[in-house]
């Protein structure tokens, strides 16, 4: 079995809630995701490898583009912490499972829907309408293991009564 440590996901949140900054950013303009490339929203300039490290990079430039030097929303970093607290709560709760993925992938959608209707009292159906297909999705495979669960454990009942005429 793979041990992983607490603090790697921990890291791997932070990286995640980066690019839900771009999502939480561009879904409700209708921008693609992937291009362009990260930019500066007030001067337009692309963004440097080291200037997309989560939280460090904020910390780094004080809060403002090295470009214009307009000050970054200090949501940047706590959308960074956030996922990454989220990720380690579910994780240390959880392990590395199905169902840890799942939540992590369902606190994903939140955090983008929450932050997404802070900005602009909207929650677009890009997002809401996988996050439903998702979330019964993982609820149906969730519940089929409880009645995969419930019928074995049934059908041995009621196998142990039959061979046994009656009695356990």
């Amino acid at each position: 079995m793979i041990s992983i440590n607490p603090f790697f996901i921990a890291l791997i949140g932070l990286c995640f809630g980066s690019f839900y900054n771009v999502c939480i950013y561009r879904i409700p303009k209708k921008i693609s995701i992937i291009k362009p490339p990260s930019s500066c929203p007030m001067c337009g300039r692309r963004l440097t490898f080291f200037e997309l490290f989560p939280v460090i990079s904020y910390l780094w430039q004080k809060g403002r583009c090295r470009g214009c030097g307009s000050q970054i929303s200090w949501r940047y970093p706590a959308v960074e912490l956030l996922t990454s607290i989220i990720f380690s709560l579910i994780f240390i709760k959880y392990g590395l499972s199905i169902h840890s993925i799942g939540l992590f992938v369902l606190a994903s959608i939140l955090i983008i829907i929450t932050f997404i209707d802070i900005d602009l009292q909207i929650i677009p159906n890009a997002i809401v309408i996988p996050g439903i297909v998702f979330g019964l999705f993982f609820k149906l495979r969730v519940i089929s293991e409880g009645l995969l669960g419930a019928v074995v454990g049934f059908v041995i009942i009621a196998l142990i009564i039959i061979i046994s005429r009656g009695g356990m």
